[in-house]
């Protein structure tokens, strides 16, 4: 493979890695707030943000930031990361 071609297939790489979504329910079990305004408090997003995660779920690199705000790596959340 030419170094063009091999730059270009780590940029589609990179690329489809943003673009994939993970269970945000997850983290959500493993931090276990006892309410919502409790799970943005520790996650430090506002309500709208966390229902949006909820419905959507999370891009590698927001789940990456998130294990990390409550002291996990991202791979102990989600063994697919």
């Amino acid at each position: 493979m030419t170094s063009k071609a091999g730059a270009y297939l780590q940029r589609f790489e990179r690329a489809e890695r943003r673009r994939r979504r993970l269970d945000f329910g997850q983290l959500e079990q493993l931090v276990a707030a006892p309410s919502t305004a409790e799970l943005c408090r520790r996650l430090g997003v506002q309500r709208d943000v966390l229902l949006t995660w909820r419905r959507s779920g999370v891009t590698v690199d927001q789940a990456d930031e998130l294990a990390t705000v409550v002291g996990l790596h991202p791979l102990n959340v989600w063994p697919d990361w």
